[in-house]
């Protein structure tokens, strides 16, 4: 979502009004040493910024785009490596982060994932928080690798929603004190949709995303 730069992969001349054509890909590298292809899915419309001028982003293809500035400005060359940054990130760059980051693919295996979210959090500066979801995706193996890579930064969510996130709703006064941590599927998931929590567990991750951050000193 942004927290990867985008990479330039052709040498450019940034209008002083109006639109360019421009050629990029993900900065992010894979184990094979080749450049990820696509920077995004859909970048209809996008505010980002390229050295520091704001403008918006539109997709021709899967790695050309047109940057449209926002405001008039002086003419200059950017060249080959050059990173653009999604907007929304840049604007709260030096806000604390939590990264709420799920398992839907686009990574090789755990530590793939681990580095690819390290690299993004670390663009930003080091007040980070990194959440893994409770959902099947987040195995032992991406356990360790995140703990590896994230010490007291990294929250396991699986293992608080199945552990200790009941014995805290009842603490909190919104779960009834006859429940047992093993009755977490059907307090969070009543329903048929098992991927999206319910209010009651968002609230609890988002109060132990809250401790974390003031345990770590970021707020």
């Amino acid at each position: 979502n942004g927290g990867i730069g985008i990479r330039v992969t052709s040498d450019f001349v940034m209008p002083t009004s109006g639109s360019v054509d421009i050629e990029v890909e993900s900065a992010w590298m894979k184990s094979d040493g080749t450049y990820a292809q696509n920077p995004y899915n859909n970048a209809t419309n996008r505010d980002v910024r390229i050295m520091g001028i704001k403008g918006k982003m539109t997709r021709n293809s899967s790695t050309s785009y047109t940057f449209t500035r926002n405001e008039e400005g002086e003419s200059f060359k950017v060249g080959i490596g050059t990173l653009l940054w999604d907007e929304a990130l840049w604007s709260c760059k030096d806000y604390p982060h939590i990264w709420f980051i799920g398992q839907n693919m686009g990574y090789e295996n755990e530590q793939d994932w681990a580095d690819m979210i390290n690299m993004a959090a670390r663009n930003f500066g080091e007040n980070f928080i990194v959440c893994s979801t409770a959902l099947s995706g987040t195995t032992n193996q991406l356990v360790r690798c995140a703990t590896k890579t994230f010490g007291d930064k990294y929250i396991n969510l699986k293992a608080y929603t199945e552990g200790q996130a009941v014995y805290d709703g009842q603490r909190f006064g919104l779960i009834d004190s006859s429940a047992l941590a093993s009755d977490y599927d059907s307090l969070f998931w009543p329903g048929t949709d098992k991927v999206h929590q319910n209010n009651l567990l968002s609230y609890m991750w988002a109060v132990l995303m809250w401790n974390t951050l003031l345990d770590l000193g970021y707020v």
